[in-house]
């Protein structure tokens, strides 16, 4: 009787999803549809630190919008967020929610209106809301692992050595006085070339960079996906657990 009602399960689950692939199919605002799962782990001892799953909508324009989750249960830490860019991954908004030890730090949003991004962060202090200038070229570090692949788009392989560009990075430390509130800062990203590399999702081909501060990133193209993030200097790495992609 069990193994009866367990296939009975499976069949309904399998129409279910048979329906939802048709749905999906039909739908004229998604070109493609990638999700994935990171594991966050120490490199030494490959310790489980946290979790995060994400969902990449590819639209007819060319422009992606991203749902991340994060459970960084052995900080304490949970991320909601949904990040949107242009085709070529210059930021357009962004939305995060950001908790601590329980407790909610912060929720933000940001919007990006030619050379301003404007943002608005809500904390128990009240709104603080502003402005930033930005350059044509900049990325926004929200900090979800699946959004890092973004950062560095604007690297010219064709001149090679490292390169400078801008980021807007998220405050998210616990203990910072403005949560979630936006720095302009410099970045540095030098493409080291296409290596094939190992993670539990698989074998990828992807693009080998190193940003600032020593950490390498792997990034599969055309949606520029971390494969793996390894950042010696604080024995931690991130890397695909698993990964779906699915055209029309």
């Amino acid at each position: 009787m069990g193994r009866v009602f367990t296939l009975i399960l499976a069949c309904i689950w399998l129409a279910a999803a048979g329906a939802l692939a048709a749905e999906r199919e039909l739908n004229a605002s998604i070109s493609r549809l990638v999700t994935g799962e990171y594991a966050y782990r120490s490199i030494k001892e490959q310790r489980l630190r946290g979790r995060e799953s994400w969902t990449l909508t590819v639209h007819p324009d060319g422009s992606r919008s991203m749902m991340s989750f994060v459970d960084n249960f052995d900080a304490g830490v949970q991320y909601n967020a949904v990040e949107r860019v242009t085709a070529s991954f210059r930021p357009l908004e962004c939305f995060v929610v950001h908790w601590v030890g329980g407790q909610r730090r912060a929720s933000a949003f940001y919007t990006v209106n030619g050379d301003l991004l404007n943002y608005s962060v809500i904390t128990d202090m009240g709104l603080d809301a502003g402005e930033i200038v930005v350059p044509e070229a900049f990325s926004l570090q929200s900090h979800p692992v699946a959004y890092d692949g973004w950062r560095g788009y604007w690297y010219d392989k064709s001149r090679r050595g490292a390169q400078s560009g801008k980021n807007v990075n998220l405050s998210v430390a616990p203990d910072s006085p403005t949560p979630l509130r936006g720095i302009l800062s410099d970045e540095e990203a030098e493409w080291i070339g296409m290596e094939q590399i190992a993670v539990p999702a698989g074998t990828f081909e992807a693009e080998h960079y190193k940003f600032r501060g020593g950490a390498d990133v792997w990034i599969m193209l055309p949606d520029r996906i971390i494969v793996r993030y390894a950042y010696q200097a604080t024995d931690r790495e991130y890397v695909l657990t698993a990964f779906k992609s699915m055209p029309k």
